[in-house]
């Protein structure tokens, strides 16, 4: 067979058929040597002679071989030599070797290359040669950069490329999961789409969506969300940071880190909050490895302005300590003649973080409000023989003793403790005050062809105080081969 001429072929076979592994593992080098030999076989070097394999190499040749990796001018003088030479070449990365010049037998040649290096080579009974640590020196490895992260269960599943989904989201009892590790569906919306898409609230987030629909309330204090044809109600939102939340108010999102949307029948993961629809949840910021400042000022139709501060410091001397602050605020007129509107929102976190321990605080407050009244919904009255125009935007109808305003208080305390990589004990407890407040004169009934109406006064107040505590322990063990979560 031609194979017998070229050098190796009896050591790549043996290793292929013994140790397909350690083949795989070594295939680049024992390539690199390969080609190297049959360039050699090919256009031997002067004085270059062929020995048999099991022999060992006394006699010295003139080599000349230039500087370079160390990887690369082994494998260049075990091909000159007519020897193998089996190495790993992430043993010698970074390493350098100033080449070789003059005349030395194969023995000599190795160590003269490997001088330092911490490495020597044995050889093999069939006269191929390995690389192996020398036991007399202490081998200098190259540097390697460990990175160490404490995983916590309350930490947020990274962002796909592009950044504006997340792999994963908060699957109720279960923690924050990778969504290939749940057969749930969950999509979470970050912090960079909400930016990009300069969205003011949820439901300008879950447009987003195809089986999410925002049927009512665009730009009212009330949105009513469906999830794939079925609606999860009037509140808005189900869940604040996995804690049920009764805010009944299209939210904000300037202060959120995600807006997650959980489909499908969830009772047993997220308790009476949810809906055969789904559940929508939304993740409050929280404080950043590294120094945040930012501040962005907008402005909207007419003279509507804004601004939106977002703060994040660490402290300590392994920086245990972190603190985010967001604060929004705007004002300015309405789409409506003489309705303007008011929202200022600040939202605190607070954070610990040991070794084992975490601890973490978060404090949220609204106030959004509205004087000369809110949307005005027509009835169409039964006598009517026509459609009558839509009323002129320009020109208000409301009264100006309208009102329309909304107060929520939320603050949640969270602790987490890892005795080790398997357990996590956690608990939590969150309570939420909500003031709602809304006098309207409710311009639109029996609505006739020539645009008369009739207007009814009618008036809101509701106070709302909740309070939700949850605790519990994931952990994993094995019962023989099978893993228990």
């Amino acid at each position: 067979m031609i194979l017998r001429y070229f050098p190796g072929w009896k050591f790549v076979y043996q290793v292929l058929r013994e140790d397909r592994p350690a083949f795989k593992r070594h295939l680049s080098v024992i390539v690199s040597v390969w080609m190297v030999s049959v360039s050699a076989a090919i256009f031997p070097a002067p004085g270059l002679t062929q020995t048999a394999n099991n022999a060992i190499k006394t006699d010295q040749q003139q080599y000349a071989i230039a500087p370079g990796r160390l990887s690369d001018t082994l494998a260049q003088f075990a091909a000159l030599a007519g020897v193998q030479l089996v190495f790993d070449a992430a043993q010698l990365a970074g390493r350098q070797s100033s080449g070789l010049s003059g005349r030395y037998s194969t023995l000599q040649g190795f160590s003269a290359l490997l001088q330092d290096s911490g490495y020597t080579v044995q050889r093999y009974e069939n006269g191929d040669y390995r690389l192996a640590a020398n036991e007399n020196q202490n081998a200098t490895l190259p540097r390697v950069d460990v990175k160490g992260e404490s995983m916590q269960s309350s930490d947020l599943p990274p962002a796909y490329a592009g950044g504006q989904v997340a792999r994963g989201g908060r699957i109720g009892l279960l923690g924050n999961r990778d969504i290939f590790d749940t057969p749930f569906s969950v999509t979470g919306y970050t912090a960079e789409l909400i930016e990009n898409q300069q969205a003011r609230t949820v439901g300008d987030v879950i447009q987003n969506d195809s089986s999410v629909q925002l049927i009512a309330g665009a730009k009212s204090s009330f949105q009513t969300i469906s999830i794939r044809g079925f609606n999860i109600g009037g509140t808005g939102v189900s869940l604040y940071d996995g804690f049920i939340d009764y805010s009944r108010s299209s939210l904000t999102v300037r202060t959120l880190e995600r807006v997650e949307i959980f489909k499908g029948p969830n009772a047993l993961l997220n308790g009476t909050a949810s809906n055969v629809s789904g559940a929508i949840n939304l993740v409050p910021k929280r404080p950043t490895e590294t120094t945040l400042t930012r501040l962005t000022a907008d402005y909207d139709y007419r003279s509507r302005f804004g601004a939106h501060a977002d703060l994040s410091r660490r402290f300590g001397s392994k920086k245990q300590f972190g603190t985010r602050l967001n604060a929004v605020y705007h004002k300015g007129e309405t789409a409506v003649e003489d309705i303007e509107g008011e929202l200022g929102e600040v939202a605190l976190a607070l954070e610990y973080r040991a070794d084992k321990l975490r601890l973490e605080t978060i404090l949220d407050y609204s106030n959004r409000h509205s004087d000369g009244g809110g949307n005005t919904t027509f009835y169409l009255s039964t006598n009517a023989t026509s459609m009558p125009s839509a009323p002129d935007l320009d020109k208000a109808i409301q009264q100006p003793w309208e009102r329309d305003q909304l107060k929520s208080t939320r603050a949640l305390l969270r602790a987490e403790y890892s005795p080790d990589k398997t357990w996590t004990m956690h608990a939590a407890y969150g309570v939420i005050d909500v003031e709602y407040d809304v006098r309207r004169g409710y311009a639109g009934r029996s609505l006739d062809a020539n645009g008369n109406y009739s207007a009814n006064f009618w008036q809101d107040i509701d106070t709302t105080k909740k309070y939700t505590w949850n605790a519990g322990i994931r952990g994993q063990f094995k019962t023989g081969e099978i893993t228990h979560q």
